[in-house]
């Protein structure tokens, strides 16, 4: 293949993939407004966010979508995360303390020191016993029967 011809091609391919996964505009424009201190955003749309060290207290999220998304060391404490999907998120060092969290789901999200304090998590989907072994609660902490608290 001459030079021309795979020059084509790679344009082509990099067309293509553009096509396959164009990064939306809601979701772009929710993940500025986040990362801006904007911290009312129902319904946001941010998969696949980079939301590292972002400041959201007291921040209303109710039914947004997080879904693998980059949240490590975010601060959602006193937050409205009823509804939540944080599916495959990585929340590792997040502030999650106090936070609203009915019906949120955490399947797959990683939650290496993720801070629990206060927070009822006893009506979320996806929780395991690994994830809050590898989080901080307290005793203030509620949990779903069978899961235990790793406190710190």
């Amino acid at each position: 293949m001459n030079r021309l011809a795979l020059a084509a091609t790679f344009t082509a391919s990099l067309a293509a993939l553009a096509v396959a996964a164009p990064i939306s505009g809601a979701l772009a424009d929710d993940a500025a407004k986040i990362q801006a201190g904007n911290v009312d955003c129902p319904h946001c749309q941010l998969q696949h966010a980079e939301l590292t060290n972002t400041c959201a207290k007291h921040g209303n999220f109710a039914w947004a979508d997080f879904s693998g998304a980059q949240a490590s060391l975010m601060c959602m404490s006193y937050a409205d995360l009823r509804g939540v999907n944080f599916g495959g998120t990585d929340l590792s060092g997040a502030n999650l303390s106090f936070a609203k969290l009915d019906g949120a789901d955490f399947t797959d999200a990683q939650m290496t020191a993720t801070l629990l304090k206060g927070t009822d998590l006893r009506n979320v989907k996806g929780l395991t016993q690994d994830q809050i072994g590898a989080a901080c609660s307290d005793d203030a902490t509620k949990l779903p029967s069978g899961l235990s608290a790793h406190r710190c």
